[in-house]
């Protein structure tokens, strides 16, 4: 899951500004990204001026191994050009969403703290620890206090797990090592790598750092690819066919190896090369053969498409229009006792143990959530980037509790399935967006996981949300809850979709 930053360095080029450089350098990357470190050969002559120590140089790696690019880009000033894969904007929204109350990105509000996501936390924490016990002969030291982590890192996993959210010393913590909050020191071209498939950094991270960027004037450029940290024994574990060599042997046979090759060429060499469209996503449902290109769409910015809009009407229907709009209304509550009744996704099982068919279904227990369906589509639509829900909830429980802290806020999960004619539920990659509403007695703006996924024809969106999620830390208290479809106050569900 973590992958350490490999860099590339360029011939020199004539820059005043940049001093004399490094002359004839050259990458072979052996491994791959996904696979762990690898062998990195450096084939070298010297430095024009070796009191510089300046040479032409560009960063490539996953998840840690993209975070730490941004890191050292932000300190270092001699990096000219970063590749991050499958890495996060901000680890308080990696680890303990709200996908509600941005300040900026997918940063929130202090005041308005996420969810435990207990499913990946605990994984880290288990794989951490075995691999301190199992080094201990070689640094006993790793083993003392908080075991093969900081201090500050066992604090935080102990706070998380008792009070199932973040708090301010929690956020000290995770501000520091996340680019969202100092993306500003961050000043050279980037390209984002980021997967569909990855319940721990999912696309609405890449998109924060991304929109920060080109907020600022920076070169940035971003792929969705189908690969990230979710999936495993029994789901989509690793690149799509053609899409990136992962063994580092024919990267340049690959549509991502090719791009990011192009990439260090045009901003490493000078080479006049293009780097690719602004935004590109792989999309499953196309046929190919050898290199992904085919299956890659592409566009000169992100976001893409329009919003179609869908109001929640009656108990349980989306409709396209605010006259079509039926009052009613629909109610649940969660069963307490910081119990689960829905199920999405457990990453790091399903990631490591080969399972029963069917076993991993996501699910939700009648009675424990609402849903909102529209009619079944004439023609297929494409999904790419993040629904978005407008709503009111009626819960005077909450009402009451709420004011209390953050443990008597009322808590939601919201999800989008595609139905079949047949009624069989996908659950796009497994992902729900948590929501901690800090006042419930005002409109609550929503932003669900951003997919890309083509709905057919004769299929339905269904519209969920849960009281609970068997993946997170849910809430102690009961909490029923009511939303209303209202002609005079509309719930809003939007869809972002290309044609």
């Amino acid at each position: 899951m973590t992958t350490p930053a490999a860099t590339a360095s360029r011939p020199a080029r004539s820059s005043p500004s940049r001093g004399r450089r490094l002359r004839g350098i050259r990458l072979l990357l052996r491994g791959g990204v996904a696979a762990g470190s690898g062998t990195l050969t450096v084939d070298f002559t010297k430095l024009d001026n070796p009191a510089t120590h300046d040479p032409r140089i560009g960063m490539i790696g996953g998840s840690y191994g993209g975070q730490i690019q941004f890191a050292t880009a932000a300190v270092d000033k001699r990096v000219d050009t970063l590749v991050p894969l499958i890495t996060w904007n901000d680890l308080r929204y990696s680890l303990a969403p709200n996908n509600t109350s941005f300040t900026t990105g997918v940063t929130y509000a202090d005041s308005n703290p996420g969810t435990e996501k207990m499913g990946w936390t605990d994984l880290f924490f288990g794989v951490g620890i075995a691999d301190g016990i199992q080094g201990a002969s070689y640094d006993p030291s790793r083993n003392v206090g908080c075991p093969n982590f900081v201090l500050e890192a066992c604090q935080a996993k102990a706070t998380l797990d008792t009070l199932g959210y973040p708090t301010s010393d929690t956020f000290t913590l995770t501000n520091r090592v996340s680019v969202g909050h100092y993306l500003d020191q961050v000043t050279i071209p980037t390209f984002l790598i980021q997967g569909e498939n990855d319940t721990l950094f999912n696309l609405q991270e890449a998109a924060a750092t991304y929109r920060g960027f080109k907020a600022r004037g920076v070169p940035v450029s971003m792929a969705w690819q189908s690969w990230g940290h979710s999936g495993g024994v029994n789901g989509n574990s690793g690149a799509a066919p053609g899409e990136l060599d992962l063994s580092g042997q024919h990267i340049e046979d690959t549509y991502l190896g090719l791009r990011i090759k192009n990439w260090f060429d045009h901003y490493l060499k000078d080479v006049k090369v293009s780097t690719g469209p602004a935004f590109a996503y792989f999309r499953d449902w196309v046929s190919y053969t050898g290199t992904a290109a085919p299956a890659y769409a592409s566009a000169p910015s992100f976001p893409v498409g329009s919003r179609q809009s869908w109001y929640l009407s009656s108990a349980d229907q989306l409709v396209s229009s605010k006259s079509a709009i039926l009052p009613g209304s629909t109610s649940w509550s969660n069963p307490g006792g910081g119990a689960a009744a829905s199920y999405s996704e457990i990453s790091g099982l399903e990631g490591r143990v080969s399972l029963p068919a069917g076993t991993t279904a996501p699910y939700d227990t009648p009675g424990t959530f609402g849903s909102w369906s529209t009619a079944p589509l004439v023609t297929a639509e494409t999904i790419v980037g993040s629904p978005t829900l407008d709503v009111r909830f009626d819960s005077p429980a909450a009402a009451a509790t709420q004011a209390g802290g953050p443990s008597g806020q009322l808590q939601v999960f919201a999800k989008l399935y595609d139905v079949a004619p047949d009624g069989t539920k996908t659950l796009v990659h497994k992902l729900i967006s948590p929501v901690r509403v800090a006042d419930v007695t005002q409109p609550v703006h929503i932003e669900l996981p951003a997919i890309v996924h083509q709905v057919l024809a004769g299929h339905r969106l269904e519209l969920v949300l849960a009281s609970t999620d068997a993946a997170y830390k849910n809430a102690y208290a009961v909490q029923p809850v009511t939303v209303h479809a209202s002609p005079t106050q509309p719930a809003l569900f939007t869809v972002p979709v290309v044609g």
